[in-house]
């Protein structure tokens, strides 16, 4: 059986390391044609992520309260 090491090492193999060049692509990025920013599309993105983050949050915040309460009626004799 693995141990919990195995499975999720905290460093890296120093073998499977790359250099950082090789995966910065600075000039292939700056040969490519730009276009202009699309701000109605970014800030309708960035309002459904904070949306789904606050509903999150609020499930999260209110979570121990819901599963503090009895689901169903015969479990209010067990509870104290």
């Amino acid at each position: 059986m693995k141990s919990t090491q195995d499975e999720f090492p905290t460093e890296l193999p120093t073998d499977s390391l790359v250099p950082l060049e090789s995966i910065l692509c600075t000039e292939e990025l700056n040969r490519r044609p730009t276009r202009p920013p699309d701000y109605e599309t970014e800030n309708r993105a960035l309002a459904a992520l904070a949306q789904g983050l606050a509903r999150r949050a609020a499930f999260y915040r209110d979570w121990p309260i819901r599963s503090s309460k009895p689901s169903n009626p015969t479990q209010l004799a067990s509870v104290s």
